[in-house]
Parts: C-alpha cells; sequence; structure tokens
C-alpha cells in the first residue's frame, strides 16, 4: 500500500462513502419518502412503531425507554427494542423529516455503513483499493442486508459493525506482536469491546454469536502461532468482559 497522508485517507474514505450511498440511494430510489418500506408479512411495521416511540422518548430526555406507557393501558408495559442505536441515529431525521423519511434513511445508512466498513477492514488489511470497494459494495448489499431490508428486520442492518470488530480485534493481536506500548492497546481494546457490544445490543443477537466466533478463532490462531500474544489477548478478553453485552436488562433486552 502507498503511504498517503491522514488528510488523503480522510478524503479517500468521504469519496468512498458518497460513491457508496449514491449506489444505495440508486437502488432503493423507488421507495418513497412518505410511507416506509413495506413487504408483505414483514416486521416493518413492529420496527417502525419502535423507531417512532424511541424517538419520541429521547424529545423527553429518555433515548433508550424500556417502559412503554401505551402498552396495557393504563398500567404500562416493558418494550424492547431491538435496535436502539438504529432508532437513535432516526431521531432528528424523524422531528426534520417525519417518520417514514426517518425510517428510510435510517435502512439506507444502515446498508452504506455496512459497506464503508468492509472497504475500511479490506483496505487496512489487503492495501488494495479495488478489492476493498468491490468488497464493500458487495457485503453492504448483499442478499442477506436486502433481504432484511424487505423484512423489516432493522437489528440485522447493524451487520456493519461486524468488520469493525473484526479489524479492532486484528489491530489489538498486531499490537501485541509488535509488543507495543501498553498505551496503545487503548484504543483497539475500546473498539473491539464496543462493536461487540452494539452489534449485540442493537444488531441481531447471532451478529453477537458470530462476533464471538471470531474472537475465539482468530485468538486461537494467533495464540497457536505466536504465544506472546497473550497480552493482547488479555486485553481484549477484559475489554469484552467489561463491556459484556448479555448485562442489557436496562434496555429492555432480557
Amino acid at each position: 500500500m502507498k503511504p498517503t497522508t491522514p488528510r488523503r485517507a480522510v478524503l479517500l474514505h468521504l469519496a468512498v462513502i458518497a460513491a457508496y450511498a449514491a449506489g444505495v440511494v440508486a437502488l432503493l430510489g423507488p421507495i418513497p419518502f412518505d410511507r416506509a418500506v413495506w413487504g408483505s408479512q414483514s416486521d416493518v411495521g413492529d420496527h417502525f412503531y419502535l423507531m417512532t416511540w424511541q424517538a419520541r422518548e429521547t424529545a423527553r430526555g429518555n433515548p433508550f425507554p424500556v417502559e412503554n406507557r401505551e402498552l396495557q393501558f393504563p398500567d404500562s408495559g416493558a418494550i424492547w427494542l431491538v435496535d436502539p442505536v438504529g432508532g437513535l441515529f432516526a431521531t432528528p431525521f424523524y422531528w426534520l423529516l417525519g417518520a417514514p423519511a426517518a425510517y428510510n434513511i435510517m435502512v439506507a445508512a444502515d446498508l452504506v455503513f455496512a459497506c464503508w466498513a468492509m472497504f475500511w477492514l479490506v483496505r487496512r488489511r489487503t492495501g488494495d483499493l479495488a478489492a476493498a470497494i468491490a468488497s464493500g459494495w458487495l457485503f453492504g448489499v448483499s442478499p442477506f442486508m436486502l433481504a432484511n431490508v424487505h423484512n423489516g428486520l432493522t437489528e440485522s442492518l447493524q451487520a456493519g459493525w461486524l468488520p469493525i470488530f473484526l479489524g479492532a480485534l486484528l489491530t489489538l493481536l498486531d499490537r501485541a506482536e509488535e509488543d507495543a506500548p501498553w498505551k496503545r492497546f487503548i484504543l483497539p481494546a475500546v473498539a473491539t469491546a464496543a462493536a461487540w457490544w452494539i452489534v449485540t445490543i442493537s444488531g441481531h443477537w447471532y451478529h453477537g454469536i458470530y462476533a464471538g466466533v471470531l474472537f475465539g478463532l482468530v485468538t486461537a490462531t494467533r495464540l497457536a502461532r505466536r504465544p506472546h500474544v497473550r497480552t493482547g489477548a488479555a486485553a481484549s478478553g477484559s475489554s469484552g468482559a467489561l463491556f459484556d453485552p448479555h448485562r442489557s436488562g436496562r434496555f429492555g433486552l432480557r
């Protein structure tokens, strides 16, 4: 990979994101902004309602509500926020453009983010720009992603955090191989844990399982080849325990 300046790197990523956004808009272009994407017998209605509820509660200073006063009236009931990060992202668009537009923007942004995340991972690990661009597009608008757009499973569209998780984990283990100072472990350790936490809390539970499997396979392989990587493995394991996604009862995810 040719050396590049930080400014050029940022401009490259912005250009790639813009290209992916244009591609996603062209792909989803027929979708009007006066109604949400609606698949027959899909979960769009449920996720659409949860997004609007979270947006209204965020305006009241409660961005992650676990109680819904509209359920079991007048007693209220617990609500399961299946995509709290996506709902939080959609909130300003909800107030500016209305619920249907906010939902559609959220869905499109999830696809663009997934494209960019895979681009970032492949570019970072291989240095091949063309391979990174192609990998990002194939991942972000894969049949899996488009099927979940149709089905309304917005939590499954958070798959873009998986490449972020893997890239951060590999960086963490790379630092261990380099015997880097402990300060250089902080950012990749936090990124690894945060990506795992987000993909599990705001993503599909299966994504969290996939991330766990990746963690086990990658770490075990590195340990088998280079035993001195234990520092990085310990740091990543500790960070994962600190941000344990299963301790999520306060988000209504039990």
